[in-house]
């Protein structure tokens, strides 16, 4: 193994064990507020059940609590006689939520079916699922309950596992098309990114979702040059997976047919740019994995992308204040794009490619490495298009995350890490200390995280689901 190899592999591991340790206190604090809760509970839902209970009905609720000071709180939830409305339904009645009151719910399955197997697995000899729902707070960096660790670890591990499993692609696909440096790093940008270091702390989809998603672009990346039928069809798995994960994932695949046209466009044969072989595979086994789902909803409600009017009943009948903090956020467009970079400035970085972007849109030639940006962007733009929602470009509120936009942080931090590689690449030729540049990189990067690791702590420790 060359010396070089070994040092990024070296400065790979230390920027993972950072990662770690800013997220080691997610398995003491609570993992049960909003959406958490119900995937949790839908996970027991398919471990008693399977796909036919996979709804919020049913379902019975208790709390325990084992200590005062400090104040240790546990939820569990079980099965209740069929027919029964169940606790967490006649909640979401009372607090205007009663479209989750459904016979299927409309979440994708995948990140609920991976907790099951997760407490199959740590906590199968139990008869309950259990999480955390009081908040130490501040106190968890000197307090560290044991039977909070033991009770939950089950549901926190596997956010974690999968927040780190996004970091180590992110490093992947940037050393793969790029260089050590650019993987490197964008995996400290991913590692230091409030976003993320919140959704670790989260029972959410977005960290699972975006592992799958990086996972397929790499491998499409990958094989496509190769002109590989397996790695294509991996690719594609990986892709039908994400979309089992959360369904936003499907934008994936218009993006990396575009990609394809782009990187086919010399050929004369117009019908095979636009049905390429390779392509059709990554589509054909996408739609294999996922269809089961698609198939299932369409069984249930008569339509295979069927969403609940959660936002026009919530606004109406809202009684959380959920809905009227997040409707008087800025407008999606500007949320997206001045919000992103205000967490993470350095993410600005990834603007100084666009022009490259643009001419390889207009025909420049592209190598591999300018292939692979391509199609960086075109994963970036899917997402963006989507959720800034342009066609409602004079809409004064949004109702949206900073979660929603994540599956494409992956892309974002690999550009920014390609737009500051090239100013050290013009600062290297005009100075004879080839050190410098990488220390003053270095030195903005940990400014980048010393600026967004507060916030990001800040909502961590109020338990807020806002960000």
């Amino acid at each position: 193994m060359k010396l070089k190899k070994i040092i990024s592999l070296g400065l790979l591991a230390l920027i993972l064990c950072f990662a770690f340790f800013l997220r080691r206190d997610a398995f003491w604090l609570p993992h049960w507020k909003g959406d958490q809760g119900h995937y949790a509970v839908l996970s027991m839902k398919l471990d008693l059940q399977g796909l036919d209970g996979y709804h919020l009905r049913e379902v019975g609720l208790g709390n325990k609590i084992i200590s005062t000071d400090p104040k240790i709180e546990f939820v569990f939830f079980r099965l209740l006689p069929a027919g029964d409305m169940g606790d967490i339904l006649r909640i979401l009645h009372v607090v205007g939520q009663g479209y989750y009151d459904e016979p299927l719910h409309y979440r994708a399955p995948l990140f609920s079916y991976v907790l099951m197997l997760s407490h199959r697995l740590f906590d199968g000899d139990k008869k309950f699922y259990a999480l955390c729902s009081s908040n130490l707070a501040e106190q968890v960096v000197k307090i560290k309950p044991k039977i909070i660790m033991t009770t939950q670890f089950w549901a926190a591990v596997v956010p974690i596992f999968f927040n780190l499993a996004v970091i180590l692609m992110t490093f992947f696909l940037g050393r793969q098309f790029f260089n050590d440096r650019v993987g490197l790093w964008a995996s400290f940008l991913m590692a230091s990114n409030p976003v993320s270091l919140t959704l670790a702390y989260r029972l959410l989809v977005e960290d699972l979702l975006t592992f799958l998603v990086t996972l397929s672009v790499f491998l499409y990346l990958l094989f496509f040059r190769k002109k590989n039928i397996f790695g294509a069809f991996a690719a594609g798995a990986a892709a039908g997976l994400a979309v089992l994960a959360k369904q936003t994932a499907g934008l994936l695949l218009p993006a990396v047919w575009l990609y394809t046209l782009f990187s086919e466009r010399k050929s004369k044969n117009i019908v095979g740019i636009a049905l390429n072989p390779y392509f059709l595979i990554y589509a054909l086994a996408a739609v294999l994995v996922s269809a089961f789902w698609f198939l299932k909803v369409y069984q249930v409600f008569g339509n295979p992308i069927h969403q609940p009017g959660s936002v026009f009943e919530g606004i109406q009948n809202d009684r959380t204040g959920w809905f009227y903090a997040v409707s008087h956020r800025p407008p999606p467009f500007l949320f997206f794009s001045v919000g992103v970079i205000y967490l993470s400035p350095i993410f600005g970085f990834a603007l100084l490619r666009l022009r490259k972007f643009y001419r390889h849109c207009g025909g420049d030639p592209m190598d591999e490495s300018g292939s692979a940006e391509m199609m960086l962007w075109l994963w970036i733009l899917a997402f963006f298009v989507f959720i800034t929602e342009p066609w409602h470009v004079l809409v004064l509120m949004g109702d949206q995350e900073h979660r929603f936009f994540y599956g494409a942080y992956p892309a974002i931090a690999i550009l920014s890490a390609l737009g500051v590689d090239s100013l050290r690449l013009k600062w290297s030729r005009s100075t004879q200390h080839r050190w410098l540049p990488d220390t003053a990189i270095a030195s903005l990067l940990w400014v980048n995280a010393l600026w967004g690791i507060p916030k990001a702590m800040k909502v961590i420790y109020q338990n807020n689901l806002l960000f």
